[in-house]
């Protein structure tokens, strides 16, 4: 049986916590701990590599306030809550390659594809 004793300490089986009781440790106990600690390092490297694989769209350093108040007066959204009004999408953007961002003819600054604003027209 695993259980979650404290942040601490980290999930402990009956086997682990018999250890630190009477501190001799089974060959069982070692492997499942051993195991345990392995599938646990594995974990943070699932992560990771989900990381940076989304692109996003939202420096606008470079631009002028006027073009900031365009982007906020335009609603732009970096992702869109209706996938089928996305910016990829719509026919005043322009791609600007594969994971990079686009442009629009509206909205000023990096637009991304999955991105939306309120000025969404289907390409024709």
């Amino acid at each position: 049986m695993i259980t979650r004793t404290s942040c601490l300490e980290g999930w402990m089986t009956q086997d682990s916590r018999a250890m630190t009781d009477d501190k001799t440790l089974s060959r069982r106990a070692a492997l499942r701990n051993a195991l345990g600690v392995s599938a646990a390092a594995l974990i943070p490297v699932s992560f990771l590599t989900g990381c940076g694989s989304k692109l996003s769209c939202d420096d606008a350093t470079k631009l002028s306030p006027e073009d900031l108040k365009n982007r906020s007066d335009n609603q732009y959204v970096d992702t869109s809550l209706d996938l089928k009004k996305a910016c990829g999408s719509c026919g005043l953007f322009t791609a600007g390659g594969e994971k990079q961002c686009g442009t629009c003819k509206i909205v000023k600054g990096p637009i991304n594809p999955t991105g939306n604003c309120k000025n969404w027209a289907a390409k024709t």
